[in-house]
């Protein structure tokens, strides 16, 4: 478990925003999940779940075209426990549309990642944000 969340610390760098939009997840029936999965499975799900949603793009439907909203690249997160927080800089084109188009895939593979649908709730935010990156 140690090394999978080293793992995850890794790829998350110390990251400063005078302007950010936020959405905090948290994941419901997680002390449950914990009772019935292995942690390294349940932190592999989340990367699981982050690989497939880079692999797909954020992408948005205008006028029958695909449209990439955001470069993935400007989009991260960090997994706490029993809650996800994916980040954006403000300043960054279309990076409302591609945080929520995020979360929509993220929530979505949620519900399909194991043998049962793992629901969330949460909300945005924009303003300020410091991730010291441990």
């Amino acid at each position: 478990m140690k090394e999978n969340i080293e793992k995850n610390n890794e790829r998350i760098k110390e990251f400063r925003s005078n302007d950010c939009y936020v959405a905090f997840i948290d994941i419901l029936g997680f002390k449950n999940l914990v009772k019935e999965m292995p942690i390294d499975d349940i932190v592999n799900m989340f990367h699981r779940i982050d690989y497939s949603n880079k692999n797909t793009g954020i992408y948005h439907n205008t006028n029958n075209e695909l449209k990439d909203v955001v470069d993935r690249r400007e989009l991260h997160y960090k997994i706490m426990s029993d809650s996800v927080v994916i980040y954006i800089d403000a300043n960054v084109e279309d990076a409302f549309q591609g945080l929520i188009l995020y979360c929509s895939f993220f929530q979505s593979n949620l519900l399909t990642c194991i043998d049962r649908p793992i629901l969330c709730r949460g909300g945005i935010s924009r303003g300020e944000l410091y991730v010291d990156g441990k």
